[in-house]
């Protein structure tokens, strides 16, 4: 028998499904071959633990426990699972908070409006913007960019 097969078997061989030919060879494999006796080694260790862990059980005591912590957490709280009476108002001072800064952005926004069109109707000042802000120096170098390309 060669290595693969045996790796193809060693579950059979754990679990005494292999015909005793089969068995016969499958143990002359592994008196001669170490690679293989290692790999039944660790798998039989992990059929091992698997075992353990199937025949352990959980501690019956454990829930119950586990509910008498919570129960007397809550006491020590003092019956915090009912709802603070702030919070259910909540809601509503948050709607109540949008509408009011809705309201105050639209009257904000409508009187810069005003004031634009105000300041646009007089080209004395449009003048002065331009100059302070040296739009025409900017713009007579665009049109020499474009001129020469």
């Amino acid at each position: 028998m060669e290595c693969s097969q045996v790796k193809e078997n060693l579950i059979g061989f754990l679990d005494d499904e292999l015909s005793p030919d089969q068995r016969y060879e499958f143990e002359n494999h592994l008196c001669s071959c170490q690679a293989c006796t290692a790999l039944l080694s660790g798998v039989r260790g992990v059929y091992y633990r698997i075992g353990k862990e199937r025949e352990s059980e959980p501690n019956p005591f454990a829930g119950t426990r586990i509910l008498q912590h919570i129960e007397s957490e809550l006491a020590a709280r003092g019956n915090s699972d009912r709802p603070h009476p702030g919070w259910s108002l909540q809601p509503l001072w948050i709607a109540f908070s949008l509408m009011i800064a809705i309201v105050i952005g639209y009257s904000i926004g409508k009187q810069g409006n005003l004031n634009e069109k105000t300041s646009t109707a007089n080209p004395r000042s449009v003048e002065t913007l331009r100059s302070d802000l040296f739009i025409s120096d900017f713009v007579d170098e665009d049109k020499t960019f474009f001129i020469n390309h």
